[in-house]
C-alpha cells in the first residue's frame, strides 16, 4: 500500500492540491535559507500562514526529529520556481519537497554545525522509507551535493530521470540549497545517518531474489560453481569488498553488496531491491564481467514456468504516470488476462488509471492474503499477471 500522508508526520492540509504531470518519482530536498533563528515551530508557523504560497511536501527538523506534512504525495508542493512553461513543482508522478529546519552556520545547544550532513539527522530513515514506498529512487541524477553552489542540471535529466535532487539543481530556480547531505542511502531504521556512512544495509534492503540467466540460477541463495566463478571474477576487477572469507559456491548478501558494486561502476543506478544496481546479475552485466556467458550443465533441470517470468523491475516502473516499457509489458499481460476495465485505444507506455483499475482487479481476485488491493504493481502482482497471460494460472 502506498501512503500518500507520510506515517508519523504530524499533518497540517493546506488545500490547494493540485495533479501532477507523469515521469519518474523524484524528492527535492531544502533548507532554510536565511539567517533567522528558525525552529521548527516558527517555520511551521510560517508555512500554515503567511508561506502557504511556497510550502513543500514535508517540514523536517534533523534536531529533534520533528516532521510535519501539508500536501499529499499525490499533489503538487509550491517550493519550487517555474523553468519557463515547465511548471517544475509537478514534474514527474510525485516531486515531493523537503524542507529542512537548518541555517548554515548555526549553533544548536552551542555546537556550531556548518551543514546538514553534520546534524544527528534525526528520524531521516523514517523519511526514506516513506519516499522508497513511493518508488523515489536511490540516486542523485546530478550527483550528491557537495557545496552551497549553484549545479543545475539539463531539462532532460530534470523531466526524465527520477531520484532525488538538491535545490540548487532544478532548473528555473537560482538557490544554492541544502548544501553538503548525508549519505541518505545507507541510512537505515535505528542508525545516525549524520555520524558517517554505513556500509551494511539492513536485510530488507539487500536483494534477495533470483533471475535465470542462460538456465543458470543467480541470487541470494543460488548455488555452484557458476556463483563461485563470478566471486572470483568480483575480486579479480577490485570489487571484492565485501567477503569476510571470499568468493565460494552458495550465494550470499556479501556477493549481491559485491556485484552492486560493480554494476555502479558501469554507470547503473539504484541498489534498492529490483533497481540497475541492486547487485542481481543480469546477461548483460555478467557477459561484461566473464567474458561470455555460461552455459547450464546438459543435466540441467529446465526452468520451472515461473522462473521464466522477467524479473521484476520495481514498482516506479508502475505508479500513475510511469511512462516506460515495462508498464507497456504490465498493460499487454493484463489486456490478454482479461482484467479491469477495457482500454479504449489500447496499451500504451504509459500507466493511467485504468491500468491501476486493471491491477487492482487482479488483485482483488488472486492476492487478497496481501491485504486491500491497492492497484499498485508489486512483484507477486507482476509474476501473477505474467502467469495469467501465458496460460499458467487459470481466472
Amino acid at each position: 500500500m502506498t501512503d500518500l500522508w507520510m506515517p508519523g508526520a504530524a499533518r497540517h492540509p493546506l488545500g490547494n492540491t493540485a495533479a501532477m504531470n507523469s515521469g519518474p518519482a523524484r524528492a527535492v530536498w531544502h533548507i532554510t535559507s536565511n539567517a533567522r533563528d528558525w525552529t521548527f515551530t516558527n517555520e511551521l508557523g510560517w508555512f500554515t500562514g503567511g508561506g502557504t504560497d511556497v510550502a513543500p511536501h514535508l517540514l523536517w527538523d534533523p534536531f529533534t526529529g520533528e516532521i510535519a506534512q501539508f500536501f499529499p504525495a499525490d499533489s503538487r508542493a509550491l517550493a519550487l520556481q517555474n523553468a519557463g512553461t515547465v511548471k517544475t513543482n509537478r514534474t514527474g508522478a510525485y516531486c515531493i519537497q523537503i524542507e529542512t529546519v537548518f541555517t548554515a552556520g548555526e549553533t544548536v545547544d552551542g555546537k556550531r554545525y556548518a551543514t546538514v550532513r553534520d546534524t544527528p539527522c534525526k528520524d531521516l530513515d523514517r523519511i526514506m522509507a516513506w519516499l522508497r514506498s513511493l518508488g523515489i529512487s536511490d540516486v542523485w541524477p546530478g550527483g550528491a551535493p557537495t557545496a552551497f553552489a549553484r549545479d543545475t542540471v539539463s531539462m532532460d535529466t530534470w523531466l526524465n530521470r527520477g531520484g532525488h535532487y538538491g535545490h540548487h539543481q532544478i532548473p528555473g530556480n537560482t538557490h544554492v540549497d541544502p548544501g553538503p547531505m548525508p549519505d541518505l542511502f545507507t541510512a537505515t531504521p535505528g542508525s545516525d545517518p549524520g555520524s558517517g556512512p554505513n556500509t551494511s544495509p539492513a536485510p530488507s534492503e539487500i536483494a534477495r531474489y533470483q533471475v535465470t540467466v542462460n538456465g543458470l540460477q543467480y541470487g541470494y541463495g543460488a548455488h555452484g560453481d557458476h556463483v563461485t566463478k563470478v566471486g572470483q571474477a568480483l575480486v579479480a576487477k577490485g570489487f571484492g569488498r565485501h567477503y569476510k572469507v571470499g568468493p565460494s559456491p552458495d550465494r550470499s548478501d556479501a556477493d549481491t553488496l559485491n556485484y552492486s558494486d560493480y554494476q555502479v561502476s558501469l554507470g547503473y543506478t539504484g541498489t534498492a531491491p529490483h533497481q540497475d544496481a541492486d547487485g542481481v546479475p543480469g546477461p548483460t552485466t555478467l557477459k561484461q564481467l566473464l567474458g561470455s556467458l555460461p552455459a547450464a550443465p546438459a543435466s540441467a533441470p529446465a526452468p520451472s514456468p515461473a522462473s521464466a517470468c522477467p524479473p521484476f523491475p520495481g514498482r516506479q516502473c508502475f505508479v500513475l504516470g510511469a511512462h516506460n516499457d515495462y508498464a507497456l509489458q504490465l498493460q499487454k499481460w493484463l489486456d490478454k488476462g482479461g482484467w479491469g476495465p477495457k482500454y479504449q485505444v489500447g496499451p500504451s507506455r504509459t500507466m493511467t488509471a485504468v491500468d491501476l483499475a486493471k491491477v487492482k482487479a487482479l488483485q482483488q481476485h488472486y492476492l487478497k492474503d496481501l491485504g486491500p488491493a491497492d492497484g499498485l504493481t508489486g512483484p507477486k502482482t507482476w509474476l501473477y499477471a505474467w502467469q495469467v497471460a501465458n496460460g499458467l494460472r487459470k481466472k
